[in-house]
């Protein structure tokens, strides 16, 4: 789907090609074309005209996981063979690939070439790709190492140009500032970092979510509203605006924070319960013919209950967390973590307390208002998922 930011209104929708999911999109530099990839055995790459509607072509791309993909800049003159040229980059397991297809009106075929990893740069698992304003490629990898790549002029392929420690463990996104400031990026990982880089990669400012969220905002209670996974805070995505100051980031628990840079302050724009794989499917899944680790079942939210008498609800699920939301204010009210996730939810008829059933047999009740805990028994083995 194709979407106008401004009026939230639906501006196209394209179908028709990719299987199970959509995992990776990207727009051209000029915004009419789009990227996609899918989430079948080739990982089907196509590129369509959206405006209109239609796919100009599709391509398989790599029988390993495609993580990330984007358009490379246009060549100068932008022709060769009297014909226009689009090229485009897909990155994943273990490898960088790069596909060019001659076009008038339509796109005709797409030749793969690899990059050229060479003595700088360790062969593993690159989790995002980006195209610079200056034509560069910056990828992040598993270990949390910035590659910037480079055309070489007489093979006309890529190779590393620079190795940039960043950040401790996956370096999950890339952001580039190409209408704020010439050159300058952002970059967001596992660690629950966000590094802030200059037109000349050097870096800028780093900004520690897990430190930042320990801050505020705070529940009621004083308790971060922000509830991360023991292993902390993990950033998905990042935008970066300079103009105004401030960073937009997407992290793995389904949140979307706005912090200002200066103060270093944050702002939950939204939110709710984590998302992810958490063990593999079970047969007759249709994630189960997969293939590889793509066949796992999938995080959810499995339980929802409405306070008897005031205007508030309390929602948990796999990611080992209750939370309780004010319907009027559109906000959350107080959250807390629990020792194992909850499967059912119900309030007494007095709404004094809230009681839940978890996945290990635990049967959990707290106080309604401020989720402290009062009991906690085991009424089973948590072999299966019941409601209450």
């Amino acid at each position: 789907l194709v979407w106008d930011s401004q009026h939230l209104r639906q501006l196209a929708r394209l179908s028709g090609l990719h299987e199970y999911a959509v995992t990776s999109v990207a727009f051209s530099s000029g915004g009419d074309r789009l990227l996609s990839c899918g989430l079948d055995a080739m990982h089907t790459v196509a590129v369509w005209d959206w405006r209109r509607g239609t796919m100009l072509l599709s391509a398989s791309s790599s029988p390993r996981p495609v993580l990330g993909l984007a358009f490379l800049r246009p060549r100068k003159g932008g022709r060769v063979g009297g014909q226009t040229e689009e090229r485009i980059v897909v990155c994943g397991e273990r490898e960088l690939r790069f596909g060019r297809a001659a076009t008038d009106e339509r796109l005709v075929g797409l030749q793969w070439s690899k990059a050229v990893f060479g003595t700088r740069a360790e062969l593993q698992t690159l989790p995002c790709v980006a195209v610079n304003t200056d034509g560069r490629i910056l990828t992040g990898s598993r270990r949390g190492d910035l590659y910037v790549w480079a055309s070489q002029r007489a093979t006309q392929r890529y190779a590393v140009w620079r190795r940039l420690p960043a950040h401790d463990g996956p370096l999950q996104t890339v952001s580039i500032c190409s209408q704020q400031e010439r050159g300058a990026f952002a970059t967001g990982g596992d660690d629950g970092v966000v590094l802030l880089w200059g037109g000349d990669y050097q870096l800028m400012q780093r900004l520690d979510l897990n430190l930042i969220c320990l801050r505020g905002p705070l529940d009621r209670y004083g308790r971060p509203c922000l509830l991360p996974p023991p292993r902390g805070v993990q950033v998905v995505a990042v935008c970066w605006d300079t103009v105004e100051h401030r960073v937009l980031v997407g992290t793995q628990a389904n949140e979307v924070l706005r912090i200002q840079l200066e103060t270093q302050r944050a702002t939950i724009l939204t939110q709710g319960h984590a998302g992810g794989r958490i063990r593999p499917a079970q047969p007759g899944s249709p994630f189960a013919s997969l293939p590889s680790d793509e066949g796992s079942a999938w995080s959810q939210l499995r339980a929802l209950a409405e306070h008897p008498s005031r205007p508030c609800f309390a929602t948990t699920g796999d990611d080992r967390s209750v939370k309780v939301w004010l319907l009027q204010a559109h906000k959350l009210h107080c959250a807390r973590r629990l020792q194992s996730a909850a499967s059912c939810a119900a309030y007494s008829p007095d709404g004094a307390h809230l009681a839940l059933g978890c996945a290990d047999g635990q049967l959990v009740v707290l106080l309604a208002e401020s989720l402290c805990s009062l009991l906690v028994r085991r009424c089973g083995d948590g072999g299966n998922r019941a409601g209450a």
